[in-house]
């Protein structure tokens, strides 16, 4: 991890600023969605998340000098951040969650903003019971739509740090079709939407810590189920499109090559509405059944395909 702090004096509690700058190397971690010929290849991960550690940066400097022309008045500290480990299970983003000693008010947390279209999602409005009222006032001088979406479980760091009853968002421009392959390259990011997409983090992030820490941690419904980001082991190699909203089930991208997923037939598209012979409503059941399975056990995985629901045979694998 690399973190900085922008102290204040006398603040006792901080709002975090966050993104995470690993990638998949040349993808030999399994989860690589390489095409043929495209294997062992740099994944440069231009969108999945340098756009996300840019707008970091960004931030960082032009919330510092804001800071230093006392052009703003900060109330809280400011930590900016660039997560390790994501890739393989939050490691970097779980492990500062646990050990930070300063009370942190929120996090925002920005993973693949570089891809702009027609809006911005931004996920886990349900983690504090303010965020709608402070998007409000946001929106009004936001140069950018949003579209909120309550669920805070998504598999980012934002989530290490809502296990911990911290309020956080994720910023996210959307799953594509380079994603975590080769293919994720400089000129396939949308500039002029990174930078707009940076500015609303910017202005809540202003918002927040130019006010005493005024948010209110919200237990979002089943969130009885433990959660361990994406660290668990037993791999499928789906690939959620977390973008999903008013769908029951999981509604997949795409899947790794050569994975268990690929092999059982899943495609772009399918809504997994069964695993393993329980039910799958949202992404933590999902997780759930993945937690509760074993390698190299065959079990079954339904899923609806353009209203037809159709059950397949998928065998797990331990991710290595």
């Amino acid at each position: 991890n690399v973190v900085a702090k922008l102290a204040v004096k006398s603040a006792r509690s901080s709002v975090l600023v966050g993104a995470h700058g690993d990638h998949l190397g040349r993808g030999e971690m399994g989860n690589s969605l390489a095409k043929n010929g495209e294997q062992g290849q740099v994944h440069f991960g231009a969108d999945d998340n340098a756009s996300g550690v840019a707008g970091v940066m960004e931030i960082a400097k032009s919330l510092s000098s804001q800071a230093h022309n006392h052009k703003i008045k900060l109330k809280q500290n400011l930590l900016f951040a660039v997560w390790s480990g994501e890739e393989i299970g939050l490691l970097g983003s779980s492990d500062f969650a646990k050990n930070q000693k300063e009370p942190i008010t929120a996090n925002l947390n920005m993973d693949m903003i570089g891809r702009l279209q027609s809006s911005v999602v931004i996920q886990g409005i349900g983690s504090a019971k303010e965020w709608k009222s402070e998007l409000e006032r946001v929106a009004a001088r936001s140069e950018v739509p949003f579209t909120e979406q309550s669920d805070p479980y998504v598999p980012s760091d934002s989530m290490s740090f809502y296990m911990k009853e911290i309020p956080s968002l994720t910023f996210f421009t959307g799953s594509h079709a380079e994603y975590h392959s080769p293919r994720d390259t400089v000129e396939t990011i949308n500039f002029s939407g990174l930078v707009k997409v940076a500015n609303l983090v910017e202005q809540m992030t202003v918002d927040l810590a130019t006010s005493p820490a005024n948010l209110t941690y919200q237990k979002v419904e089943s969130s009885h189920r433990k959660l361990d980001g994406r660290g668990f082991r037993i791999y499928l190699g789906t690939i959620p499109d977390y973008t999903q909203e008013g769908i029951k089930g999981v509604k997949i991208s795409g899947t790794s090559k050569d994975s268990p997923a690929e092999k059982a037939g899943l495609k772009p598209g399918d809504v997994i509405v069964e695993l393993a012979n329980s039910k799958v409503e949202n992404l933590y059941d999902y997780v759930y059944c993945l937690q509760a399975m074993k390698a190299n056990e065959e079990t079954s995985i339904k899923v609806d395909r353009k209203g037809k629901v159709i059950q397949l045979k998928i065998l797990p694998s331990l991710k290595e």
